[in-house]
């Protein structure tokens, strides 16, 4: 089901846990700069800590990254507190949430700009169901600050669709070393080198890195 902002959706969350068990949550570099930011770690941290790992999409081919999961899947960030006698499972990180959790349990469609009722995921969270109590899409969203995060999440988007159109991929790297080079450098650049300890920017310093990231793949 498409959503537009006046929709009303059955959502109220009541802190199961149970969206951050069994759920692939793929990252921008603009997710990665908040958690660094809200961690006090740097974006190489976070990797050599093993926070954040890569996969590889199928799809694309592009080397994603994601937050790490233990064996079990949960979330790492995902811990038990006692709350008026009631057990509550709170995100250690909630405050710089990526924006995939932020949406949750909507789907957002790239493609069509629109937001969707993902029923998979709202009969993994039944608790949180609440037909009576709705609310607007627009009031759910912007309640995660999702609309600006999402302006960013666009520009990354964007970008990256350019870097796959010049074949900096796994398939289109392969038997090409000076390519493959500049494949990892465009990774690093992009998700592995903001925050740091040189540079105290207070956003993702998006211009910075799609300057030098266009420097080399044309």
């Amino acid at each position: 089901m498409k959503l537009d902002k006046n929709s009303l959706i059955p959502i109220l969350c009541v802190a199961t846990g149970r969206c951050c068990i069994h759920n692939l949550v793929i990252l921008s570099p603009f997710d990665i700069f908040r958690m660094g930011k809200f961690l006090e770690k740097t974006a190489k941290q976070l990797f050599e800590e093993k926070i954040i790992t890569y996969r590889i999409n199928q799809t694309s081919f592009w080397m994603e990254p994601m937050i790490y999961s233990n064996e079990e899947e949960v979330c790492p960030f995902l811990e038990a507190k006692q709350i008026e006698g009631k057990d509550k499972f709170l995100c250690k990180i909630y405050e710089a949430r990526p924006i995939v959790c932020r949406i949750y349990p909507l789907k957002y469609d790239k493609e069509e700009n629109s937001f969707l009722r993902f029923f998979p995921a709202e009969d993994r969270c039944k608790e949180c169901i609440d037909f009576d109590n709705f609310q607007s899409t627009e009031n759910f969203l912007n309640s995660g600050s999702v609309p600006s995060l999402l302006e960013d999440y666009k520009k990354f988007d964007d970008l990256l669709k350019l870097i796959l159109n010049q074949k900096f991929d796994l398939n289109g790297i392969k038997n090409n070393k000076e390519k493959q080079k500049k494949f990892f450098e465009i990774q690093k650049i992009l998700y592995e080198t903001y925050p740091n300890n040189e540079e105290n920017f207070s956003e993702y310093p998006f211009e910075k890195v799609k300057l030098e990231i266009l420097a080399k793949i044309y």
